[in-house]
């Protein structure tokens, strides 16, 4: 099994993001988040933001709600912009493991771009695909 779902993963594919449901229970009342990135640590940082903050995306929509999903992001630059920072192949997708940090009074979850797995789409069978999908 590639990764369990009480495991905070962070897909990362030509198509976007994808953050399973562990990760978003991580910050489970924060509704926006910001992107930092450190290529030379090779880490990606979502730190929690206000609505009104430049380059924020909406990490939840409904923070009232007790049911967590996961999220999915349309973000096909920031997939290339990854990609030729950790100089990984494109077309790929990459599952990268998650932790909470805090950082003074602030909520971060970390992101290890060293720590990853790496899936090839078009080699895989139709089972592999399925199971990385149920799992993350």
């Amino acid at each position: 099994m590639i990764a369990t779902l009480s495991r905070p993963t962070l897909r990362i594919s030509p198509s976007g993001l994808t953050f399973n449901a562990s990760c978003m229970k991580l910050m489970p009342d924060v509704s926006y988040v910001q992107f930092l990135h450190c290529f030379e640590r090779g880490g990606l940082y979502a730190v929690e933001c206000d609505a009104f903050d430049h380059d924020n995306i909406l990490w939840r929509a409904n923070c009232n709600s007790r049911k967590i999903h996961a999220k999915r992001v349309k973000w096909q630059k920031f997939y290339a912009f990854i990609c030729d920072g950790m100089g990984w192949l494109h077309g790929n997708e990459y599952i990268i493991p998650a932790m909470l940090q805090e950082f003074e009074e602030k909520r971060i979850v970390f992101f290890d771009l060293n720590n990853y797995k790496e899936y090839n789409p078009l080699n895989m069978r139709l089972s592999d695909f399925q199971t990385i999908m149920q799992n993350n």
